[in-house]
């Protein structure tokens, strides 16, 4: 068995226990987890509805925390898509506490003429490796 003492000493409780849960199933068990399109969460209710089961790792999508949303340019899926991952950190946080494994993903929107879904390379004009050249607006824009 693996030491189960977390790499760093300020650890949580709530990390230890979940370091020791790890080491506890390594060889003995499988994760199932879904990643979560929306705060209503459809797909992790068609595996509940088909299977019975319900996942233990959660993954939740924080694209709506963006500052850099662009809400003049976007398709309707997109604005759909906004609007129901609103208060993911909320959802997220209370399946934490009912015991499940959660994961955070973050699709950040550009802060340049961004269009839509504005975190795709073909929908902004932001370059990223700007950001590393003094005085460029893609520096004053990340910062």
């Amino acid at each position: 068995m693996r030491n189960q003492e977390p790499v760093n000493k300020n650890a949580t409780n709530e990390a230890k226990k979940l370091l020791s849960y790890l080491c506890e199933i390594e060889g003995n068990g499988i994760i199932s987890g879904q990643h979560t399109q929306t705060k209503p969460m459809e797909e992790t209710c068609y595996i509940a509805e088909h299977t019975g089961k319900t996942p233990k790792l959660y993954g939740f999508e924080m694209l709506a925390y963006s500052p850099n949303i662009n809400y003049s340019d976007m398709t309707s899926p997109c604005l759909k898509e906004i609007l129901e991952n609103r208060q993911t950190m909320q959802t997220a946080i209370k399946m934490g506490l009912e015991g499940k494994i959660v994961t955070l993903s973050f699709h950040w929107y550009s802060p340049l003429g961004g269009r839509d879904k504005s975190f795709y390379a073909e929908n902004t004009d932001f370059d990223p490796s700007k950001v590393l050249v003094e005085g460029t607006p893609e520096r004053n824009a990340f910062y």
